[in-house]
């Protein structure tokens, strides 16, 4: 079977990744943790993690922040973490 379109597919840590369905699933599903609000289409969320914790396809990344939102978290965390 021979595909008609050319669809850039990237193996990442064994899984195969089809790029606009990535980027249309993080367009439907994922939320800002900050604010809630939608990721604009071509935008490349922040994320304090190295590594995700795994979710379903139709479910939300866990911990993707706006920039400006992902200063915010940063900033409330280091006064938290302050030695005292």
């Amino acid at each position: 079977m021979r595909l008609r379109f050319k669809v850039p597919v990237v193996y990442s840590h064994w899984r195969p990744t089809i790029h606009p369905v990535q980027k249309a699933r993080r367009w439907l599903f994922t939320r800002c943790a900050g604010c809630g609000e939608r990721f604009p289409w071509t935008y490349g969320p922040v994320t304090g993690y190295w590594t995700a914790p795994p979710h379903r396809w139709y479910e939300s990344e866990v911990g993707l922040y706006h920039s400006e939102c992902y200063a915010q978290h940063v900033e409330a965390r280091e006064r938290v973490e302050v030695p005292g």
